[in-house]
């Protein structure tokens, strides 16, 4: 924090200073938070944000923000990336398109992503990250072309071309499965989704093959276990893609929310210390499940309000409020919910 304020003192002599300006967001968005970064940005001259570096971080800035404000940041941000080099702007648009991402907008996050493909139609990384945002949305059409492109990008034989494919098969598993459970139909695998997963399964070894010491292929593998069910094999699976890619926020998360679903607290506990605070969001339900374990009740009530409003419309998160204070002893507030 002493490096916070030796650089806002810099930048106040040198206020057109893009490194010191690039510099002073890292670290202000890092250890002060999104509004201490956004106020940076509102104070500095335009000419010191025309920068491949500046503008970058201000799509970081927006991906820490409110939804509302993140996209407002972002549309803002969009119509000032033709101001660059035209060999500059795809840094940009890619940063851009993964804030919409991170903020929620998924279908702003595939048209920023078309856009860049536009510029560079061959970008592997580009693909792999349509291909992830087609994942969460369960849209197998874009899935399928985002597959064809890493496999012919990347080689039919590639570990990258594979895990593609058996990804694809997994998404068409789960959301046949999430049909059936619609219907009123028995979730367990019927013969078809344990084809589905055989192949998924071989396809997986072949990249693994091909690719050793990957941690994506282990990710993958995880959930071919979580599919049957089988979430030990699944958390032994998520440890050796911790192993092989120490520090990845996403492989943590994960394995915070299966070590608390197979009830294993303490290790649940040493993993989410592995994680930064602004790292943490979404867990809210599983941080305050250990601290009331842990007999931590006003801490437990503590997270879970500042997780749930008292005027939120969401049934499931007021029930699950209003359960977290009838187990502390608040009654009275719980009715009141």
């Amino acid at each position: 924090r002493e490096a916070v304020s030796l650089l806002r003192e810099a930048l106040g002599k040198d206020p057109a200073s893009q490194p010191l300006l690039g510099a002073l967001l890292t670290l202000a968005l890092r250890f002060e938070g999104v509004d201490a970064a956004k106020a940076i940005l509102e104070e500095s001259p335009a000419e010191s944000r025309k920068t491949v570096a500046v503008m970058t971080l201000e799509a970081s800035v927006a991906a820490r923000d409110t939804a509302e404000n993140g996209a407002a940041a972002l549309a803002a941000l969009e119509t000032r990336v033709a101001e660059l080099p035209t060999v500059e702007q795809p840094a940009v648009i890619n940063a851009i398109a993964s804030a919409y991402g991170a903020i929620g907008r998924p279908d702003d996050a595939v048209r920023a992503y078309r856009s860049l493909l536009e510029r560079t139609p061959d970008n592997l990384t580009t693909w792999d990250a349509l291909f992830r945002l087609a994942e969460q949305r369960g849209n197998i059409e874009l899935a399928e072309e985002a597959s064809r492109s890493i496999a012919r990008l990347a080689g039919d034989n590639s570990a990258e071309a594979k895990v593609a494919e058996a990804a694809t098969l997994m998404l068409k598993t789960r959301l046949a499965a999430a049909a059936r459970a619609e219907t009123g139909v028995e979730a367990a695998l019927d013969a078809s989704a344990s084809d589905a997963l055989q192949k998924t399964r071989a396809l997986l070894i072949e990249a693994e093959t091909t690719r050793k010491n990957w941690a994506e292929v282990q990710l993958r593998f995880a959930d071919v276990a979580l599919a049957e069910r089988d979430l030990e094999t699944a958390i032994s699976r998520l440890k050796q893609a911790a192993r092989l890619a120490p520090g990845n926020t996403l492989i943590t998360r994960r394995m915070v929310s299966l070590l608390h679903a197979a009830d294993r607290i303490e290790e649940a506990v040493e993993a989410m210390a592995l994680l930064r605070p602004e790292d943490m969001q979404g867990l809210e339900r599983i941080t305050a499940d250990i601290q009331f374990r842990g007999g931590n009740f006003d801490k437990a009530v503590a997270i879970a309000e500042t997780a749930v409003s008292d005027t939120s419309d969401n049934v499931a998160d007021l029930t699950w409020l209003g359960q977290l204070l009838t187990r502390s002893g608040d009654t009275a507030r719980a009715i009141s919910l």
